[in-house]
């Protein structure tokens, strides 16, 4: 998990030097270089076909970190989708840069149609007529509010690549949970071919996820796995970060949190009221399963209570410190 606690009283420079160290975030150049020898060497040995799970690690540039959070927390509650740009070393994706798709989504689903296609491929087309050699090694899109996991259609999406695109990362972001909690909600997957799975089963979800979510949570969760994610930057794009930076920053602190996750809080309560319907009817049968499900709207109640009062706080403390800073005194509560 990667923090990005928002904090009126720091300055932008103190709060990128916080996200770095929360992050863990290296100074690298090496990730920067394209290294075509490497490249051509595994797309031409594509040892993924002889190991599953060949693919282990992620490294990811803060760049195309802030731009993937940034598209994600534009599309509110509705999913959006783009493409990861870099390259590919032993073991590991290397995602220096991503791009926007214009695609239409909802609240639970994203599909790419066939003028998201065009344009992608036009993107990449006029990407290395510029000089540029980064490759589309993946895509990302998000899931607002229910966290980073593969749904049924991800699951098919990503197959589908990887068996005619490899090699193809997916990567899912959930700018709500991010918002919320204050730390970045980020998780990179790719699916096992046809006929393998793992034999790990999900365990029940430690995060909001809609009832009608939950059954797909664990339906596909053997098709796909997990890889290992860190972060990066180079040496020479501090003045192009700091951009990237203060836009995401701007954003973070002057917006209304409680505000921006009005959906999110409003189908969390409706998720909590459909499971207590659901509890109501399954202990008349005396089912165990409606233990489970008390449990489980107990912690869907904390945490929504936590929200809320973190939302309040935040603003609280955020007019506290607007207000001091133009000699009046507490704000009104």
């Amino acid at each position: 998990m990667s923090e990005v606690t928002v904090d009126a009283n720091m300055t932008s420079e103190e709060a990128f030097k916080k996200f770095q160290t929360d992050n863990d975030i290296q100074l690298l150049d090496e990730p920067y270089k394209f290294n075509a020898e490497v490249n051509t060497e595994l797309r031409v040995a594509k040892p993924w076909r002889d190991d599953a799970k060949y693919f282990r690690h992620v490294q990811i540039s803060t760049i195309a970190l802030l731009k993937m959070i940034t598209h994600a927390r534009s599309g509110g509650e509705i999913e959006i989708m783009g493409m990861l740009q870099g390259q590919i070393k032993e073991n590991t994706f290397i995602v220096s840069d991503v791009f926007a798709l214009p695609v239409e989504g909802t609240e639970t689903r994203v599909n790419a149609q066939t003028e998201a296609y065009e344009y992608m491929s036009k993107y990449a087309e006029l990407y290395n007529k510029a000089g540029y050699k980064e490759q589309v090694v993946g895509w990302y899109h998000s899931h607002p509010g229910y966290g980073c996991w593969l749904s049924g259609i991800d699951v098919s999406t990503q197959a589908l690549n990887q068996q005619f695109t490899e090699p193809f990362l997916a990567i899912v972001v959930d700018p709500t949970q991010t918002l919320s909690s204050g730390k970045v909600d980020l998780g990179a997957f790719r699916t096992f071919p046809e006929g393998e799975s793992s034999n790990m089963t999900a365990a029940m979800p430690d995060k909001y996820i809609p009832m009608n979510k939950v059954d797909d949570y664990g339906h596909h969760s053997s098709r796909y796995y997990q890889l290992e994610t860190s972060y990066y930057m180079s040496s020479m794009d501090t003045k192009l970060m700091k951009y990237f930076w203060n836009s995401y920053w701007v954003q973070a602190v002057s917006g209304n949190k409680l505000a921006s996750i009005t959906g999110y809080l409003s189908s969390q309560l409706k998720n909590i009221a459909k499971t207590c319907r659901e509890v109501n009817r399954e202990s008349k049968t005396g089912d165990l399963r409606a233990t489970r499900m008390v449990t489980r709207a107990g912690e869907d109640s904390r945490k929504l209570i936590g929200e809320v009062t973190s939302g309040l706080l935040q603003e609280y403390f955020k007019r506290s410190f607007t207000d001091t800073k133009n000699g009046g005194g507490n704000p009104a509560v």
